[in-house]
């Protein structure tokens, strides 16, 4: 039951999340489109072309390694001034890595809240439209049967409970 209020808080939160990753994605290219410009002559390997810089500053924001990215900028001299670096990379993670990522996460728990507080059964036909099998009853009282004999009485007896019904049902 866990594991399916996770997979019901995953797929209510897809159109949240793609809105926030929208939003992450479009300020990694902004700052591609910058990085390009400040650094492409002296890191060409990290900001070479946009997609260089996109991948440079998708590593960035995820933790990794971006302080040696920006140690290898600065030996290298960033148009003499590390100053603009500086500026550079630390905005970048202020708003990415510290308020972005952070948007992403608080986006998940409110669709986790939702969902935790929904009824189950509520939340099930609510996402996924999902109802019992008609003949789910049926298929549980025959799989309960003994012998082929208690089987035949079985399904004589819902036979005889539907042509009932259907006799009673009709005008």
């Amino acid at each position: 039951d866990s594991l399916r209020r996770i997979i019901e808080a995953l797929y209510a939160s897809i159109p949240a999340m793609s809105n926030a990753m929208l939003l992450t994605a479009i300020v990694i290219a902004m700052y591609a489109v910058m990085g390009v410009s400040f650094f492409a002559d002296d890191s060409p390997e990290y900001f070479g072309d946009f997609f260089q810089a996109c991948f440079t500053l998708f590593q960035a924001s995820t933790g990794d390694g971006w302080g040696d990215v920006v140690r290898d900028i600065w030996k290298e001299g960033s148009g003499g001034n590390p100053s603009v670096a500086t500026a550079f990379f630390v905005t970048f993670m202020i708003i990415v890595s510290l308020i972005l990522m952070q948007v992403l996460i608080a986006v998940l728990l409110e669709e986790f809240s939702n969902v935790s507080n929904t009824k189950p059964r509520e939340s099930l036909t609510a996402h996924f439209c999902l109802r019992p099998h008609p003949f789910q009853a049926l298929y549980h009282t025959c799989m309960q049967c003994e012998d082929p004999a208690d089987l035949r009485r079985k399904i004589l007896l819902v036979f005889a409970q539907v042509v009932a019904h259907t006799q009673t049902s009709s005008p």
